[in-house]
């Protein structure tokens, strides 16, 4: 016989699941073989949203199919090491390469434009980024306080430090 530990049960109706909004999509190449296949380039495209889904072709995003995904909770976007020669537009083989660093999957994709590269890093980082400027802002607003207060202190005026902290400076 079941025993009740006086929990009710209550029918709750689901909230809809609501759609991260696309920061950007694209065909991007990715090195595949990482798990013991063929190191091949291969061509897929590419949705970012808040994680990195990936398709075999545009189609299959079209049509709502799976994708493969790389979650972006704990992760990190580099450009490779590409040498080039001096006066060559673009490096060896062509292509711009780029690293996604993420917890548990990382993978190496390229581009044919660098601009292309560095539009795919920058969209990839954004959020880290943004989660940064709230901490340069706070450390730039506190050097400027930090300046203001040798500034009033040289100048031998009284110093209220209650102004400087709301962006004033000697009294």
């Amino acid at each position: 016989k079941a025993r009740s530990l006086g929990v009710q049960s209550v029918d709750h109706k689901m909230d809809p699941i609501v759609k991260a909004p696309v920061r950007k999509q694209g065909i991007v190449e990715k090195l595949g073989g990482q798990q013991g296949g063929h190191r091949t380039w291969k061509a897929r495209y590419f949705v970012l949203t808040d994680q990195l889904a990936y398709y075999n072709k545009q189609a299959d995003y079209a049509s709502g199919a799976s994708p493969n995904l790389i979650r972006l909770s704990a992760y990190f976007v580099s450009a490779t090491e590409t040498f080039r020669k001096k006066g060559e537009a673009k490096p060896k083989g062509g292509f711009f390469e780029f690293q996604i660093h993420a917890y548990p999957k990382s993978m190496t994709c390229r581009t044919k434009e660098e601009s292309v590269m560095h539009e795919w890093i920058r969209a990839i980082m954004e959020p880290i980024e943004q989660m940064r400027r709230p901490i340069r802002d706070i450390r730039l607003e506190r050097k400027a306080k930090e300046l203001a207060m040798e500034e009033a202190v040289k100048s031998g005026k009284p110093v209220d430090p209650a102004a400087i902290a709301a962006g004033g400076g000697a009294a």
